[in-house]
């Protein structure tokens, strides 16, 4: 009388080999972590930069300067517009080609 079902010992082995590829995961991941944060930029402030001091001068403002009035600028008759040409009919769409269909004795074709 065998002890062990061998369906069961199959699914033993299942069950660790994907528990131990899940560690090995976790593990490459942490690793990861560490490796990025080795390589990222130190997050300790550096010294700020002086902010220029605004200058005392103020800015002098613009004059404003007179507006010229506008000439009344002719308006252009409009040219004759051309009568439109009648656009040639479509082309007839073409008749597809009929299936072929398929030998008797051919293998039959796959699903996906």
């Amino acid at each position: 009388m065998r002890m062990f079902n061998m369906r069961m010992v199959n699914t033993l082995k299942a069950s660790v080999l994907l528990l131990a590829l899940m560690a090995v995961a976790e593990l490459s991941a942490a690793g990861l972590q560490r490796a990025i944060a080795q390589t990222a930029p130190d997050p300790t402030p550096t010294a700020p930069t002086p902010t220029p001091a605004p200058s005392p001068t103020p800015t002098p403002t613009p004059t404003p300067s007179p507006t010229p009035t506008p000439t009344p600028t002719p308006t252009p008759t409009p040219a004759p517009t051309p009568t439109p040409t009648p656009a040639p009919a479509p082309a007839p769409a073409p008749t597809p080609a009929p299936a072929p269909t398929p030998s008797p004795n051919a293998a039959p074709r796959a699903l996906w």
